[in-house]
């Protein structure tokens, strides 16, 4: 199972328990739509997808066209633009970071604009919501934007829970999956990530395997 099919084993997960609101879903990196596609068949009242790439926009949105999709909005953006289109509440965001697949590997996300974006969806998570993200260190970009954003997710502290899903053959180009869901304050907490399938809190950079059952 990849990653990505991964990500979207938990987000189903997460979502089975009815009393969890489906308002608001954000694909904050649409490329192709594999994502978007996903997001809707999960009945979200409405699915945001943000993609800088216009061929890309045209490929998702005739995809969901073929499908019947009606609760699918599609803005031709950068995901760091978030802030300037959603006010509101979200109950789910899905990143997807690097480049777009067969596309042009140099038109990539990076660490600034994704940092930005990360930072309006947390602000805006809802108390029962849910962040993917999907990072790809396995070209210079990529290695920059993993490594930036695992000092930033270190910050968060008491406020959030995150998960760390990575393959258990790890090297220093391993994708790797993260899971943001807020949490309830308990004064034992400590500002440290927690990991599905350790007794202890460990610091990002000392990621070890999580057990794939597990995220």
């Amino acid at each position: 199972m990849s990653l990505t099919q991964r990500a979207h084993k938990l987000i189903r997960q997460h979502f089975q328990d009815p009393s969890i609101p489906r308002d608001l879903a954000v694909d904050a990196t649409c490329g192709n739509g594999n994502d978007t596609e996903f997001l809707s068949r999960l009945n979200f009242r409405q699915v945001v997808g943000f993609e800088i790439q216009e061929d890309a926009i045209i490929r998702t949105r005739m995809r969901m066209d073929e499908l019947g999709v009606t609760n699918v909005g599609l803005i031709l953006d950068g995901h760091e633009s978030l802030g300037r289109h959603i006010a509101g509440k979200i109950d789910c965001v899905m990143f997807n970071l690097g480049y777009l697949p067969g596309g042009d590997e140099n038109l990539t996300t990076h660490a600034v604009t994704t940092l930005v974006a990360l930072k309006y969806a947390t602000e805006k998570l809802s108390d029962t919501g849910i962040i993917s993200l999907l990072c790809y260190p396995g070209h210079p970009a990529g290695m920059q934007e993993t490594k930036t954003l695992q000092r930033w997710l270190k910050t968060l502290g008491k406020q959030f829970k995150i998960q760390a899903k990575m393959s258990r053959n790890r090297h220093e180009a391993t994708p790797i999956l993260y899971a943001i869901t807020r949490k309830k304050q308990q004064p034992e907490d400590d500002d440290t990530i927690k990991f599905a399938s350790q007794d202890e809190s460990r610091s990002l950079h000392t990621i070890d395997p999580v057990d794939e059952e597990t995220i």
